[in-house]
């Protein structure tokens, strides 16, 4: 709404009523344009301000209406561009009144068709009115023309008669009529009714059908294209359709030849003399009778299809009944109504193509051309023809007769005789086409490469517009335009020169012109639009729109450039020497062609770009020195430090650079001026600094190594001191990119591996000192860090580098930076101490701190050593300084690393849980990126995370030293690739493993550990499935979940089988993913599985959760696994204890019926907890625990389960003495044992061997033996 155009239609309504206070008006406002939303939306989210005006004309007054009128009202004043009577009308008038004066009689059509769209509904409307009369839409369309005349005259007459329906009539009746005057048509009338005959005679002649054109000698037959002519002949009606001289009736002739076609010839025929030929056509082939092929050669598809429509249709039928076959040759595809008549699939039309290079060559050879000659004659016809069929042919038959010479440069020009008389012909079939059609061709025969309709239709708007483009276009798409693939157009090379010829040198170069702008109508350009500009304006001597185009290109990305100078290096090689000038007669054309075609060079040849440089420094020494020349100087030595792919002594660029800074600071200083005189204001906020940066980084950008910074400053000791502070100081300000550029030569000598440091830190050193001394102190400071860290890593001597900072620390001050540095040269050298209150002091000074990488590997720097220090809390914070300065970076591993070191130094430094949990944090961060965890930089991330994982696992079990830990602070967060022999990287699930068995050693919870089995349980590498297994079952006993128990169980035991088999074949490939195939488990594999079952049992009975027992889950799991049969008995056994109680537990202790230990144990178990033994038999079941679960694999995992239970049963017996009748006084060793120290298998023994003492069992009973053989 708040478009000029609508605003104005606003104003000019309320001017029309304030000045016709007595007559209603109606305001329609027509447009093409769709409606927008205004920014911020002001009426609604996604709603505009005209649509919701439209809504409201036709609503009526209310509480919702008038808020939203206002709503429309504000924003219109708002916007401040309404006349002030209506502007006074809206800020007075209620919301009911605004919607019956200005809204309700205000109608905005918008997306409506565009005038050629009304004049075709204007013309089908007429069509359609004469269809009535039997008048041929033809001649209803001529009464369009009276028609505008007659609504043009009536809207010129203020006063005039309005139009109406009876005027219409009449006008149409004499547009569409013939008028005779009454005398002639009384003679007429009598001629017709006399018996004589007329003074002429009229003789019909009859239509014959011919046979086909001879074919030249030589000539080339197509296969592939009579091949597929012969295949979609065989299924209906054939279209082979192109553009002038492409072959299609000599493609057609060869197809048939020796079958008798017949030809009917159709070439500049009117639609009525083409209906005519039709019909006649399918009278002979009627009369014949017999099957022909018959082929409609040149069919005009421009002219109104529907005249020749029933006479096509009938054609078809007819050949359809009659067995023969129908082939039409036409320029362009068929319109869809005759496509229809003569059912065309459009799987049957052949579009006729250019020739390629290897049909050349195979004509050639056809015509008696020898191999290598015909090689290197096809590639220059192709560029000569560009494969145009009639133009190859002839140059093969001129060759042929010549006997295929040698290859001169004309050839490749393609200026031959026979080209000639062939082009003539061409100029002469476009001298004939309408005015319109033949002006747009001869612009377009100006173009290069492929051009949209759009593109065509821009053409023809351009000065002098053609009136109707689009009609030009169809008339010249087809014969002229070659359309390709993608719907997009090709100039035929037929018309190629012919615009010069016919119109001369002068027209022609102006066009070029004015086509170079028709390219800027789109919103972006492509490489090849670029190159054609460049072409458009080298030939008319113009660079204007090359000006619009470097507005853009000059900050193109690497990648478009490169693309660029693909396109367009054929013009970098243009005006460099005296006999070939530029055809620029402006310096300014000139200037702005040898910019881009510089930056062209830079991209294909560096050479080629010098002698450019070259040829730009003499014709800026021999232009005028005025403003022109200055704005161009200034642009050309901007792309000249822009570009380092072209390598300039470093003395040279420092010139260019203080000449740029010379020019920028002219520039900046006349702006005021020149804008002033413009009308504009200067833009107050330019830094003053602004050019002398932008010549410092670009100066900097052609330092790549410490060579070429040792270069630079002994060009800069030639110079001036202001001079060389001007180029150093500036680039210091304002994000010290000094520091990023000197750290990017420290890297690039760290990359050469080739050990030279103490030249580099000579080099450091000399410009130090000169930066010093010129006052350039930004430099200095950026300087000093890298100096250091060069001494003291690089060249292993920290003493040397704390005495170097001893010389160089005056000039730098208190630098935070720099402080740092000297932080970390400090403590290498041994004086932690002392570094630490350096960091303290320095670090929280650091300027610009956030996501600055410099200050985030600074705290980095004093965490490790921190940490190697033993002071693990300081680690851990500056661990955690530096992950959140980095955190909202681009560098998201380093980001975990930072995470995952912090995680370490805080579990040193005691906060376990904490830590653990933060453990966990980082293996969920991974996660989303494992697609790329075997690229860098994930892949060094990963090996180190699950290395410090598994050390400190193994420390958290004693197996590693403080020590030991130490080295691996600041491991994860080091961005240098990691090398190990290993062949991949360790995968996420060897993180989850590890953080669970971390949780389960010192976590605060298991949270973390129950979000990630899931996880771990559904690996797909076999490795894990045998070794998670312990684990799993480890949590499961902390959680008292025994439900998968199982099922993990079961998983175990087939990788187990599987690695079992692998290492049998002598293969080590412990990343080998479950194949699902069923392997027999090695006999008593089981028993892990059984036992891992039973000891489940006992836990839940020690925690008096037996009706958590999850017996229905493990009869799933068993029943669906082939080798689950022996772990379903015991399920079994264990609900007829438990559940059903369906077995005695005591019956089956004395007999057992079941050999499997883990029934008798279950039993044992059960006649304890579910029976009142006496003491003896209760000696007796928990000897029989003993003896079935003091198996290696058992013990850790069942001695608490059974010291609980043991001491808890013996201490209820104990407190009813009568059990034990005469025993009775021995129980006091059993009751001191009960009350005793100790735990495990120790407690367990104690009490049952003091038990022993007051349960008397037979000498040789099992149990007593069991229980005096315990061993610790």
């Amino acid at each position: 709404m708040r478009t000029p155009s609508v605003v104005e239609a606003v104003n000019n309504f309320w001017s029309h009523r304030t000045r016709n206070p007595g007559v209603t008006i109606r305001f329609r406002y027509v447009t093409t344009s769709g409606i927008g939303v205004e920014q911020g939306a002001p009426f609604g989210t996604g709603r505009g301000g005209l649509d919701l005006w439209n809504a409201l004309r036709t609503s009526d007054s209310g509480d919702e209406s008038d808020g939203q009128i206002r709503l429309i009202a504000d924003f219109l004043l708002g916007e401040g561009n309404l006349s002030n009577p209506l502007k006074q009308r809206f800020a007075d008038a209620s919301p009911a009144a605004l919607l019956k004066e200005i809204i309700s009689p205000i109608e905005w059509l918008v997306g409506q068709r565009d005038g050629d769209a009304l004049v075709r509904q204007i013309k089908d409307r007429l069509v359609i009115h004469g269809a009535a009369s039997s008048i041929p839409p033809a001649d209803a369309e001529l009464a369009f023309d009276a028609l505008y005349a007659a609504a043009f005259d009536a809207a010129k007459q203020k006063d005039g008669v309005p139009l109406t329906r009876a005027q219409f009539l009449r006008i149409f009746a004499s547009a569409t009529g013939i008028h005779v005057p009454k005398q002639d048509l009384l003679a007429l009338m009598r001629a017709a009714m006399s018996p004589g005959g007329a003074d002429i005679a009229v003789q019909a002649q009859p239509l014959i059908l011919e046979g086909p054109p001879p074919l030249p000698h030589p000539y080339f037959r197509r296969t592939a294209v009579e091949q597929s002519l012969e295949a979609g002949l065989s299924a209906g009606t054939v279209l082979l359709h192109g553009s002038t001289g492409s072959g299609k009736t000599l493609n057609a002739a060869s197809t048939f030849a020796g079958r008798d076609p017949l030809w009917l010839t159709l070439r500049d025929l009117t639609p009525a003399e083409v209906k005519t030929r039709l019909f006649a056509a399918t009278e002979l082939l009627r009369a014949e009778g017999v099957a022909r092929i018959l082929v409609v050669d040149d069919l005009d598809t421009l002219s109104d299809p529907r005249s020749i429509e029933s006479a096509l249709r009938t054609l078809r039928h007819c050949q359809s009944a009659l067995g023969g076959q129908l082939i039409i040759t036409a320029d362009r595809p068929l319109p869809e109504r005759l496509a229809q008549a003569v059912q065309l699939e459009p799987a049957r039309e052949f579009q006729m193509l250019p020739f390629d290079a290897d049909e050349i060559e195979a004509f050639l050879r056809e015509a008696g051309c020898h191999d290598e000659r015909a090689a290197l004659w096809s590639k220059l016809l192709e560029l000569s023809t560009l494969g145009h069929p009639q133009l190859v042919s002839a140059r093969v038959r001129t060759l042929r007769a010549k006997a295929f010479p040698e290859p001169e440069a004309s050839d490749l020009l393609g200026t031959a005789d026979d080209v000639d008389r062939i082009k003539f012909e061409a100029r002469r079939l476009i001298s004939e086409l309408p005015d319109g059609a033949r002006e747009l061709l001869l612009r377009v025969s100006l173009m290069t490469g492929r051009v949209t309709r759009q593109r065509l239709m821009a053409i023809g708007r351009l000065q002098e517009a053609i009136p109707e483009p689009g009609a030009a276009v169809d008339i010249i798409a087809g014969p002229w335009l070659e359309m390709t693939d993608d719907r997009e157009f090709r100039v035929s090379p037929l018309v190629r020169g012919a615009a010069e010829q016919l119109r001369g040198h002068d027209w022609t170069r102006a066009m070029h012109g004015q086509l170079a702008w028709t390219y800027l109508l789109d919103r972006t350009v492509s490489p090849w639009d670029i190159s054609a500009i460049l072409m458009h304006c080298y030939i008319a001597g113009t660079a204007g729109p090359l000006i619009y185009v470097s507005q853009g290109m000059f900050s193109a990305s690497d990648e478009t450039w490169a693309a660029v100078g693909e396109a367009c290096d054929f013009y970098t090689t243009l005006g460099l020497d005296a006999k070939n000038p530029l055809p620029f007669k402006k310096p300014i054309d000139a200037f702005v062609f040898r910019i881009l075609q510089y930056r062209v060079a830079a991209e294909t040849n560096a050479d080629t770009a010098m002698r450019i440089a070259v040829k730009i420094e003499e014709e800026f020494a021999a232009a005028p020195d005025d403003d022109p020349r200055l704005f161009f100087r200034f642009l050309y030595l901007n792309q000249f430090l822009s570009v380092v792919k072209v390598r300039y002594p470093i003395a040279l660029v420092v010139a260019r650079a203080l000449e740029f800074f010379d020019v920028a600071r002219v520039l900046v200083t006349s702006l005021p001026v020149r804008m002033a005189k413009a009308g504009l204001q200067a833009d107050e906020d330019l830094p003053a600094v602004g050019y002398s940066q932008l010549a410092s980084l670009r100066l900097f950008s052609h330092i790549q190594d410490i060579g070429e910074f040792g270069a630079l400053f002994e060009a800069l000791n030639a110079r001036a001191p202001e001079d060389a502070r001007a180029l150093l100081e500036p680039i210091g300000l304002p994000d010290e990119m000094s520091s990023a550029l000197i750290e990017r030569l420290w890297l690039a000598q760290h990359n050469m591996k080739d050990g030279r440091w103490g030249s580099f830190r000579d080099k450091l050193r000399v410009a130090f000192d000169f930066s010093v001394q010129v006052g350039a102190n930004s430099m200095a400071r950026a300087i000093a860090p890298v100096l250091l860290r060069t001494i003291n890593e690089d060249l292993g001597d920290a003493a040397g580098a704390v005495a170097e900072a001893g010389q160089i620390g005056p000039a730098v001050g208190d630098d935070p930076i720099y402080l740092c540095a000297l932080a970390k040269v400090t403590s290498d050298a041994g004086n932690y101490s002392k570094a630490k209150e350096i960091w303290r002091d320095a670090l929280p000074r650091w300027l610009k701190a956030d996501d600055d990488i410099g200050c985030a590997f600074a705290h980095r720097t004093a965490a490790i050593a921190s940490g190697r220090h033993n002071n693990w809390l300081d680690a851990a914070n500056y661990f955690d300084i530096a992950k959140r300065l980095v955190e909202n970076g681009s560098r998201p591993t380093f980001t975990i690393g930072l995470a995952i070191d912090a995680a370490l130094a805080r579990f040193m430094a005691g906060q376990r849980g904490e830590a653990v949990a933060e453990f966990g944090t980082v293996v969920a961060l991974l996660e989303p990126l494992q697609a790329d965890y075997n690229r860098e930089p994930l892949l060094s991330l990963q090996r180190r995370t699950g290395g410090v994982l598994s050390a400190t696992v193994a420390w958290s079990a004693g197996e590693r030293t403080d020590e030991e830990m130490s080295k691996l602070v600041g491991l994860c967060s080091n961005l240098d690739p990691f090398a190990t022999d290993a062949s991949v990287a360790p995968p996420l699930d060897t993180l989850r493993l590890d953080l669970i068995r971390l949780e389960l050693a010192c976590g605060a919870s298991l949270d973390g550990s129950l979000r990630q089995v899931p996880k771990l349980r559904a690996s797909p590498i076999m490795s894990f499935h045998a070794v998670g297994g312990p684990v799993l079952f480890t949590l499961a006993q902390r959680t008292l979940d025994f439900s998968n128990v199982v099922a993990d169980g079961l998983r175990q035991l087939d990788a187990l089988a599987m690695i079992a088999e692998q290492n049998a074949a002598n293969d080590r490939d412990v990343m080998r993913e479950v194949d699902g195939k069923l392997r027999t488990w090695p006999p008593g594999a089981d028993e892990l599985l059984i036992g891992n079952m039973t000891v489940a049992v006992f836990g839940l009975a020690a925690a008096n959760e037996l009706d958590r027992l999850p017996l229905a889950r493990w009869r799933v799991d068993g029943v669906a696994h082939p080798q689950g049969g022996l772990a379903m008995r015991l399920v079994d056994h264990l609900e007829g204890l438990f559940v059903t109680g369906a077995i005695e537990p005591w019956e089956t202790v004395l007999k057992c019926p079941s050999n499997d230990w883990s029934h008798h144990a279950a039993s044992a178990l059960a006649a304890t907890l579910l029976e009142r033994l006496a003491p003896d038999a209760l000696l007796i079941a928990q000897a029989l625990w003993v003896h079935y679960l003091k198996q290696q694999h058992l013990a850790p995992l069942v001695v608490h389960y059974l010291e609980y239970l043991v001491t808890r049963q013996w201490r209820v017996v104990v407190a009813m003495p009568a059990l034990f009748g005469s025993a009775a006084p021995s129980l006091s060793p059993l009751v001191a044992a009960l009350a005793g120290s100790g735990e495990g298998w120790l407690k367990v023994r104690m009490v049952l061997q003091a038990a022993l003492l007051a349960v008397p069992l037979a000498v040789d009973d099992n149990a007593r033996m069991t229980i005096e053989g315990m061993e610790l």
